[in-house]
């Protein structure tokens, strides 16, 4: 295949069209300095869609359906949340350790997006939903459900986040992806503050609020498992695949001086 090179700004971009037929047999092995397609610059930047639902909807509207909906303390609503910020900060690194160690026939990062895209669009649906349980099981149920939606978004947000710097080395690509996904990430800002509302009013009405939420959890749930899947789809071929010479499983010993590097 013809490989023809182009010299912008101290950079070669490497204009060639990657054969979709040849990909598993030839994966790329480093990151290069690839002009990446229309196509692949937008499914990617779709992500930002899910970034959006992650990021906003639980704050904007998780402690509203908590307290004023589900009938919780605000104070043990708020200490819930909080507790559940304060693991962010630790499994955020963690996670980073896991995925720079993972080593995977389809890349460090859309392995992760692969496996986590339905698990959690599950686990933002259900933190949207209540069982028929009351007293103090409410609150053990909020605690487990937030904090596993969380987790959820720290393992797509950790790869996805990195997936952009391992697509290409040309910055002029890097800044045009992130050009795209500004403009996507209009999209989740005006929909999720401004529909949210009305769909759940929509779908349960005033009088039973918690349907509506179901129904809202469980919709965004959809969007949010498509939006990172379509990021896994749309970059296949184009993330580095290291050559493996052994198989090296990740051990919690190897992680935490990860960890303690990232946090200081």
């Amino acid at each position: 295949m013809e490989n023809k090179k182009k010299h912008i700004v101290g950079f070669y971009v490497d204009e060639r069209k990657r054969d979709m037929k040849n990909i598993k047999k030839d994966p790329p092995k480093r990151i290069e300095a690839v002009k990446l397609p229309k196509k692949v610059k937008l499914l990617y930047s779709v992500g930002e869609i899910s970034k959006g639902i992650l990021n906003i909807t639980p704050i904007m509207f998780c402690l509203y359906f908590y307290v004023n909906v589900l009938g919780i303390s605000s104070s043990v609503a708020a200490t819930v949340m909080l507790i559940s910020k304060i693991w962010d900060i630790i499994n955020d690194p963690i996670m980073g350790a896991i995925v720079d160690r993972t080593h995977s026939k389809e890349g460090k990062c859309r392995v992760w997006l692969k496996y986590v895209s339905l698990p959690g669009g599950i686990a933002f649906a259900l933190t949207f939903m209540m069982p028929a349980i009351g007293g103090v099981w409410k609150i053990v149920w909020i605690a487990i459900t937030y904090t596993l939606q969380s987790m959820a978004g720290t393992a797509f947000l950790i790869p996805a986040n990195t997936l952009c710097g391992r697509l290409t080395s040309d910055p002029v690509e890097r800044a045009s992806m992130n050009q795209y996904k500004g403009f996507i990430n209009l999209i989740p800002n005006l929909c999720v503050t401004g529909l949210t509302m009305p769909l759940v009013l929509l779908f349960g009405g005033e009088n039973n609020m918690q349907r509506g939420f179901l129904c809202v959890g469980i919709l965004y749930g959809i969007f949010y498992a498509l939006g990172v899947f379509c990021v896994y789809i749309g970059t296949r071929g184009y993330e580095p695949v290291e050559e493996i010479k052994e198989k090296k499983q990740v051990e919690i010993s190897a992680i935490f001086p990860s960890v303690i590097l990232y946090s200081a």
